[in-house]
């Protein structure tokens, strides 16, 4: 089912934030572990409803073995506390890389293939109120559909509306906070206590 982010909440992200960095890493790992993140934190593809989250990839040889890159990854997820359906979470995120040129690298006596460039990631992060607009002449929400729920639909929405919404705001922050905390780990946009022996620490350079 190919979606996109309603034109009512873009421009109005909740949360946004940037990750600059000049240094060596691995962008074929951190597309592994994006992968493996994003399932599990519950996100769906934006297009394929699966975990083909990236939409656009471009690459560009800028001669002398330097490429850059600009690629597009967008997803959606449901609040935990939404049992009606009516809100939903977008994100999007871009990485443009400039000027990257493979390098080598001794971690704990191990060589590792890395590059060596500029990494550019901004991250955007969406809450839709009324995601349950989109289903009207086309499918219901279950407040309309479910013989418990559509009895109380009124009462019951309107009334526990803020408090939903406010679980939404607060669960989306966390989910914000994440995976800028992953991306900063797994670029080494921060550095650990304990050097890591899968990716290289920020500042050593080949």
């Amino acid at each position: 089912m190919v979606e996109k982010i309603p034109a009512r909440v873009i421009g109005k992200s909740a949360y946004n934030w940037e990750i600059v960095l000049k240094d060596t890493f691995s962008l074929e790992f951190l597309y592994k572990q994006l992968h493996l993140y994003l399932p599990e934190e519950e996100w769906n593809s934006l297009y394929t409803n699966n975990d083909e989250y990236e939409i656009f990839y471009y690459e560009k040889d800028n001669g002398g073995g330097a490429v850059s890159h600009d690629i597009w990854w967008r997803a959606w997820k449901k609040p935990k506390n939404d049992a009606g359906g009516r809100l939903k979470f977008y994100f999007k995120m871009d990485i443009k890389t400039l000027l990257m040129k493979p390098a080598e690298i001794m971690i704990q006596g191990k060589k590792y293939k890395v590059l060596k460039g500029e990494l550019g990631v901004k991250c955007w992060f969406y809450l839709d109120e009324e995601a349950d607009r989109d289903a009207q002449g086309k499918k219901k929400s279950e407040w309309d559909t479910h013989p418990i729920l559509k009895l109380f639909k009124h009462w019951f929405w309107k009334r526990d509306r803020k408090e939903v919404v406010e679980f939404a705001k607060q669960e989306l922050k966390e989910q914000s906070d994440k995976l800028q905390s992953f991306m900063e780990r797994y670029t080494g946009a921060r550095v650990e206590d304990v050097p890591r022996d899968w990716l290289p620490v920020k500042g050593i350079h080949p």
